[in-house]
Parts: C-alpha cells; structure tokens; sequence
C-alpha cells in the first residue's frame, strides 16, 4: 500500500514557510549586493553573449558568424541572444542586464520550490530550499546573465507542466531551453523522455516536444563532432581547478547539499521501509529527479563544472523528498531545516572563496 503524507501541525507549517522565504530572501539579497557592487554582469562568459545580441542588433546573424563560433567550434542557438538584442539596439544592454542579475538566481530557486512544493508539499519544499541555498553552482551559473539561467528556470517550469499535464507550457518551456541552449538543453528533455515512456505518462507531450526541437537539433547534428572536439580538455580555470583538486568539485555543488544527498540515497536505496511517509507524488518526484541527474552525467565528461552547476536542482529534490519522509516529528522537523539553514550559511563565506578561485565574482573590465 502507499504511503500517505503525515499532515503537518500549524506550528511546523509555519515553521517551513519562514525557511522558505528566508531561502528566497538571502537569494535575492545576495545577487541584489553583488549585482551594486559590480555595477555590472559578473564574470566574462556574459560579454560573450553580448557581442551575439549587438550583432543581431545590427540585423546581422550573430548564430553563423565565424569568429563567434569559434568559441565552441559551432553555432549557438538564438532565442536569448535576440531577447537581449532588444535592450542592446535601445543602447542599455548592460544596464537591462545588469539589472537582469539581481533576479536569475532567485528565480531558478523560486521555480524549483514551486514545483516541488505543488508536487509534494510543503515540508518537501522547505527542505529544497534550505539545500539550495548551500549549492555554489546554482548561485553561480543560475544567477549570471547567460543562457544557462535560462535553463536554471525553465526546467523546474516544464517539470511542473508535465506532470501536471499542462501540454503547452511544458512544450513552450522546453522549446526556450532548447533555442536557447543546445545542446546542454537536450541533456534536460532526456529525463521527460525516460520518465514518459518508463510510466507510460504524458508520451503525447514529450514527442511533440522532440518534435519542437528537431529544426535546432539538426542545426547543432552538423557541427557536433567540432562541439565535442572544443569540449574536450579544460576550457577554464574551474575544469582546472576540478582537475588538480577533485573534492573541489564537491565543494562547487556544496558540501551540505552533497552529504544531504549521500544521506538520502542511502535511505531510498538500502532503507525504503523507513520512507513509509512518502505519498505516492513525492516518490514518483524522487524517481524523476534521479533521472534527471543521470541524463546530466555525460557533463561529467565534457563539462564537469556545468554538471555541479546543473545537478544542484535535482540533488536538492531528491534529497528533501527523502528527508521530508524520514522527519515526521514537528521538533524534529525545525530543528532539521534550522540545522540544514544554518549550515548552508555557515558554507556560504567558503562558497564565495571558491567563486573568487575561479575568477566567477569579479565583472569583466
């Protein structure tokens, strides 16, 4: 028999609900500081993206231009590039985007404690949140103003669609990730593809979405073998720093979130009797962000700073759906997220230490 949720007490629900949004509010605060301070989009990867809007300002097709495909050995896709095109021909593409910053990483966070909390409630939501505040990658990646964002967001948004059914806006989410970022987009279709056809759920959906993405999917099939090749060896100073220090890339994820994960794995996998609590959303929830983090695992490979960046979101769900089922208790539920909260703060001095090692918290000149 399933298991069925344990309610919570009014007490533990207010409980979550500070955590949450004390979670949203530090977001927001800290990419509300560093965005001040810096005057201006952090790090260089953002420029790069900047020279594509101002050409196709200037009506050119920024996608084929040799000298900027010479970056990955291959064509990138258009949609965000034209959507920062707008401010750049009014003459304030840095400004719109520097004020862009302040909200990518509270909105990737934002997303996903929405989607886990209207998949699985409350108490799962909180611990989602907690655990994210500790992820470096999420911060990092999620709160600069390139493609990447849009996938932080976009992603949480197409998973709620799709298992709420709600066709169009999970075709539409997955059709912005895809021509904005293929093809590390494709690697977040995979977990729908895997879900659909392993639960016999929403296949409909998940081929018209396949369908949506063909036209970019041949574009990015002619240049793959170059995209690889541009892929291989290190590509900036985090790969080189992941190379000479592996545990750097635990520390990049967030330790915090990387214990809470190890933790969680060992219960769903060695102990399920003890998440008899787990109503039958939050496991199909867990299952789906397994996959989605084994569909993220060639990054390892090519990428392996992306996928500390990308696996944030699926490790935290995963990691909360479980400890939501093993703590039941009301005093052990706040004194659960407190601890997780706290240490996500404690984390986060070294977090920015990390940052500055790979020249992630300093804006281009």
């Amino acid at each position: 028999m399933a298991g069925t949720a344990v309610e919570l007490s009014p007490f533990a629900r207010k409980a979550c609900w500070a955590f949450l949004i004390l979670s949203v509010l530090i977001a927001l605060s800290l990419s509300s500081i560093i965005a001040i301070k810096n005057g201006a989009p952090r790090a260089t990867d953002f420029y790069y993206h900047l020279r594509f809007a101002q050409e196709y300002a200037q009506g050119q097709i920024a996608m084929l231009d040799p000298a900027l495909m010479a970056n990955n050995n291959g064509p990138y896709p258009p949609l965000f590039h034209l959507f920062l095109a707008i401010p750049t021909a009014l003459g304030f593409g840095v400004g719109f985007s520097a004020f862009l910053e302040v909200f990518l990483y509270p909105l990737a966070l934002l997303a996903t404690i929405f989607f886990v909390f209207k998949r699985s409630g409350l108490k799962t939501a909180a611990f989602a949140a907690v655990l994210l505040v500790g992820a470096v990658g999420l911060f990092d990646r999620g709160g600069q103003v390139t493609p990447q964002a849009v996938d932080m967001i976009f992603m949480p948004l197409a998973a709620w669609a799709f298992f709420e059914s709600k066709e169009l806006l999970f075709v539409a989410s997955i059709a912005i990730m895809a021509y904005s970022h293929a093809p590390y987009s494709f690697l977040l279709l995979a977990p729908f593809i895997l879900y659909a056809f392993l639960k016999n759920v929403n296949k409909a959906s998940v081929i018209k979405a396949i369908a949506v993405c063909i036209p970019i999917a041949l574009v990015i099939l002619l240049y793959l073998p170059m995209l690889l090749g541009a892929a291989g060896g290190v590509n900036n100073r985090q790969e080189q720093l992941i190379q000479q220090i592996p545990l750097y890339l635990v520390g990049y994820i967030g330790t915090p979130l990387v214990v809470a994960f190890v933790i969680a794995a060992f219960y769903w996998f060695f102990k399920k009797q003890k998440l008899d609590s787990v109503g039958d959303n939050s496991k199909d929830l867990g299952l789906f962000s397994l996959l989605w983090l084994l569909c993220l695992a060639p990054l390892l490979v090519f990428f392996p700073d992306r996928f500390t960046s990308y696996a944030a979101q699926p490790l935290a769900i995963f990691s909360a759906v479980v400890l939501a089922g093993l703590v039941t208790k009301t005093e052990t539920l706040v004194e659960s997220l407190g601890a997780l909260f706290f240490l996500a703060l404690i984390y986060s001095p070294y977090a920015f230490f990390l940052l500055f090692l790979a020249g992630r918290i300093t804006p281009a000149p």
